[in-house]
């Protein structure tokens, strides 16, 4: 946690350069996504501010054994999430490495039951991907990256008839943002 405060403000002590972005996959699970990148000229830091949410498919959901076949629907309804990278190469560019901190609010549902239920959870990320600019002087980006880490129900997951939602105690997640750097 310390050293994420030092990268925070490092990079707000600079003059960043602004990325605008959307993770990918959330548009196809009937979600959104909406990220602000913050770059120092001539760091290798990178800070980004995600905004997004979407419907995990039932497999997804079925793959924690405690969750498997007693028929739930998971969506996120909300997500924030503030990460940090870090590019070896500089410049924001390349193969990078980092740390994400998420806050989730869910909205489960189950099948053939009445009600539904809320509650948020935290995760912590490590990730690492790579982020390649196809034409430098459009400022177009894509960045393919994978992530893990802990997965924590901050309040009472919500029981509907008679079944406990649980949350998994880890996660792992891989997607793609798509962006342009100004």
């Amino acid at each position: 946690m310390p050293s994420l405060i030092l990268a925070l403000i490092a990079i707000a002590e600079a003059s960043p350069r602004i990325s605008i972005a959307s993770d990918m996959t959330p548009w196809f699970l009937q979600g959104y996504s909406g990220i602000v990148m913050l770059e120092p000229d001539g760091s290798d830091l990178r800070l980004g501010f995600e905004a997004w949410g979407m419907r995990y498919p039932a497999a997804l959901v079925d793959l924690y054994a405690d969750n498997a076949d007693e028929g739930w629907a998971r969506r996120i309804a909300l997500a924030l999430a503030v990460y940090v990278d870090w590019h070896p190469a500089g410049a924001g560019e390349g193969w990078h490495v980092g740390g994400a901190l998420d806050l989730l609010r869910s909205e489960v549902t189950r099948e053939g039951a009445t009600g539904s239920g809320q509650f948020w959870s935290g995760e912590i990320l490590a990730r690492g991907g790579y982020r390649w600019f196809p034409r430098q002087d459009w400022g177009l980006f894509v960045n393919p990256w994978l992530a893990a880490g802990p997965l924590v129900a901050l309040q009472p997951p919500p029981t509907i008839d008679g079944e406990t939602f649980v949350e998994p105690p880890v996660q792992a997640l891989g997607t793609a943002h798509l962006g342009w750097r100004f």
